[in-house]
């Protein structure tokens, strides 16, 4: 009967250890994950959200020098007018190259007003394509 204890404690052990050890690689490692986040995306929203018009020119495709001065305008006339109390990514899905990232932004007005909108940013080849 000491035996018996012995060897399905020994089995509960070997089994933890390898139950754990499965966890730790799928989840901690990213196998088998798509991969979550794209640093380009969230560097996108926060520059965005931040209206720091280089760093999104950055991350965005080349531009005709009108469609850079017509976002640039765009930014600059809602400086201000906005603070932004949280960025939360939602999801998103790849397939190849291209890429649908959402996000969930809360701002504050001026007016002390609190609203939540969501952002969907579609990145060809790690660039921000289109914003909605």
């Amino acid at each position: 009967m000491g035996t018996a204890v012995g060897t399905v404690l020994v089995g509960m052990t070997i089994g933890y250890l390898f139950a754990s050890a499965v966890s730790f690689v799928i989840t901690d490692r990213g196998l088998f994950t798509a991969g979550g986040e794209p640093p380009e995306a969230r560097n996108f929203m926060l520059a965005y959200l931040q209206r720091e018009a280089e760093n999104v020119a950055a991350l965005r495709p080349q531009q005709d020098v009108v469609s850079k001065a017509l976002t640039e305008q765009a930014s600059q006339s809602n400086a201000g007018q906005l603070k932004t109390l949280s960025l939360t990514y939602l999801g998103g899905a790849t397939s190849g190259p291209i890429s649908v990232q959402v996000y969930a932004v809360e701002q504050r007005g001026r007016d002390g007003s609190q609203g939540l909108g969501t952002f969907a940013l579609t990145l060809v080849g790690g660039k921000v394509l289109l914003v909605r």
